[in-house]
């Protein structure tokens, strides 16, 4: 029977998964102590996960996970590792274990009933077959565009200052009426010093940022993390940085580009135009869940409160 189990050697445990790293994890410095877990089975190690191991002492214990399982070799069942991993917990006395990342891609299927799971869902674009191909997906108003932007004269720049990131996400979020939700310090840290493989890249209009992304990677996909347009603003700005990013993440030999969270079935205007927005670079749909399983009576009790607010 599988089990998950602390790996018995911390260089051989770590996930090779971008945000499953502990580089990443001190980068964010979120709360909790970060632990890395082997599901095992028969004597062999099947994949890893990693996670926030969150206390409050005497009254509760959380278990945020940072992704899906990393698997060692090939895609193995989440379903089984999951259940797995949820024995694991009850046996610590964990009330709580959660993964509600963006970037995380648990497949649907695996959770267990009665797990709380919002619809989510991202679009992957293949890479392998190289930039010609990708622009070739494109929808043909992305191409008119690109090649727009290229025609005006749109400067794609590998790194971005600071500054006029933070600024331009802070307008972004503007334009939906929501405050920036992520700290000056953390954007700074992730553009000047990023303790992971990470990709920026700016298009710029004589002088003037007008759209911008920043991209984590590893060996399995290059990960839209942030990025904001400015508006009004060039036509193509948008297009043009995600073409960039992805002519970058191929000469990186990086299969694969993932266009970070959209909301399947949402009403909202403003998400639907930002799924609709990533669905045109003619990647595959790819459903995934985020999700929450309370463990204890303490937890269940918890959330009846919280309902009755």
């Amino acid at each position: 029977m599988a089990r998950w189990l602390p790996p018995a050697d911390a260089a051989r445990g770590r996930p090779e998964a971008v945000f499953q790293r502990l580089a990443w994890h001190r980068h964010k410095r979120d709360a909790g102590r970060y632990r890395v877990l082997e599901w095992v089975v028969d004597g062999a190690r099947l994949a890893r996960v990693a996670l926030r191991d969150v206390r409050v002492p005497g009254l509760y214990r959380r278990w945020a996970l940072l992704g899906e399982p990393d698997w060692v070799g090939a895609p193995g069942d989440a379903r089984a590792a999951l259940a797995d991993l949820l024995d694991a917990a009850r046996a610590e006395g964990v009330d709580v274990v959660d993964c509600q990342f963006n970037m995380a891609r648990w497949p649907p299927e695996a959770l267990p009933p009665g797990a709380e799971a919002a619809d989510f869902g991202t679009y992957v674009v293949d890479l392998r077959g190289g930039l010609d191909a990708v622009v070739q997906g494109l929808s043909s108003g992305h191409r008119r565009d690109w090649r727009r932007g290229l025609r005006d004269g749109l400067e794609t720049r590998e790194r971005v200052h600071p500054a006029e990131f933070i600024a331009l996400l802070r307008e972004t979020y503007a334009h939906g009426d929501k405050a920036l939700p992520f700290s000056e310090a953390y954007l700074r840290r992730l553009l000047e010093s990023p303790a992971i493989p990470t990709l920026q890249v700016g298009v710029y209009a004589d002088g003037a940022l007008q759209a911008a992304a920043l991209v984590p990677y590893d060996a399995r996909r290059g990960w839209y993390l942030h990025g904001g347009v400015r508006r009004p603003g060039p036509v193509g700005a948008a297009v043009l940085a995600h073409v960039d990013v992805m002519a970058r993440l191929i000469e990186r030999g990086v299969p694969a580009y993932d266009l970070g969270g959209v909301r399947p079935g949402t009403t909202d205007p403003r998400l639907a135009g930002i799924a609709d927005f990533k669905r045109r670079f003619g990647g595959a749909f790819e459903p995934v869940a985020r999700w929450r399983v309370a463990l204890s009576a303490r937890a269940r009790l918890v959330d009846r409160v919280q309902a009755l607010r």
